[in-house]
């Protein structure tokens, strides 16, 4: 029976990754990956599809039950980031423009009207790196690697944004991650890791 590596602890979220593919959901070699390294928060919530329940009655007596399992369907994935990039705004919500300045620069992003919504958005792969610590840790040189959180076929949208007096702006993104039929994976794996891509 193989040994499993050593228990550790999780802390913090390091990196978040974001890999544009193609529309149906296949590799695209072409595309870039966006890191996005200041995070602040993910969570990530089970979308659970109940299953159906069957009862046979007789007078008053529950002859037989025949309940279905409950099936995963997908992952809703909350993240919170510490910055308004819009090369990220536009990646994660799959469509809109981003705004250059005279020179070049990226300074603003556009959401996309209703008419070129009606084509379909651009599915990404997203990776989420959370730090592994051994078990009794007190301090950083503990670290034992990274947990990376695989969700190969999502979509997103623009962020929720808020502001508020003497409070920082951070636009709170949602995910939703389901399975990529295309690639034949499921829709989330993890796995440790020594370290961050580079």
């Amino acid at each position: 029976m193989p040994v499993q590596e050593t228990a550790g602890v999780l802390y913090g979220c390091k990196r978040l990754d974001i890999t544009p593919l193609n529309v149906d959901g296949s590799p695209n070699p072409s595309a870039d990956t966006f890191a996005i390294d200041v995070p602040q928060e993910a969570s990530i919530e089970p979308q659970i599809t109940e299953g159906n329940k069957a009862e046979l009655r007789g007078g008053d007596n529950i002859i037989a039950t025949i309940e279905d399992e409950d099936v995963l369907t997908g992952l809703n994935l909350t993240f919170t980031n510490a910055e308004l990039r819009p090369d990220e705004v536009r990646a994660i919500a799959g469509n809109g423009e981003i705004i250059f300045d005279a020179s070049g620069n990226a300074v603003g992003y556009k959401a996309p009207t209703m008419k070129q919504q009606q084509s379909e958005k651009v599915p990404f792969k997203a990776e989420l790196y959370v730090s592994l610590y051994e078990q009794g840790s007190q301090s950083k040189s503990s670290k034992l690697g990274y947990i990376r959180f695989t969700f190969p076929y999502c979509k997103g949208s623009i962020p929720n944004l808020t502001a508020s007096d003497q409070e920082f702006l951070t636009p709170e993104f949602t995910l939703k991650a389901r399975e990529n039929r295309v690639q034949n994976l499921s829709v989330m794996q993890w796995e440790q890791v020594p370290d961050l891509p580079t």
